[in-house]
């Protein structure tokens, strides 16, 4: 149990006194993986339009190195998800 309260203070910070870190309660929304990925785009295209990526090149580059590799491993989940469906067979 402390591994628990002691990631619980990582994810949130420490509560401090008066509120005990298992009062704290994070909201959670699931998305579906094409919503997930849609959502990931939308916001690289607006970074892209807004940033000023030659102010801060290097973070501007990892930023978009993570946004893609995530898009990437969320294409390839939504892949292997339709492939696992009864009746769906890749072509060759």
């Amino acid at each position: 149990m402390p591994e628990l309260k002691d990631q619980a203070n990582r994810i949130v910070g420490s509560p401090g006194l008066h509120t005990p870190w298992r009062y704290i309660k994070i909201r959670v929304t699931l998305r579906s993986v094409p919503d997930t990925i849609n959502s990931l785009r939308m916001t690289l295209q607006q970074l892209e339009q807004t940033a000023d990526t030659a102010r801060d090149s290097m973070a501007f580059a990892q930023l978009k190195r993570i946004f893609l590799k995530r898009i990437a491993e969320l294409e390839i989940e939504r892949v292997r998800t339709q492939a696992d469906r009864p009746g769906y067979k890749i072509a060759s």
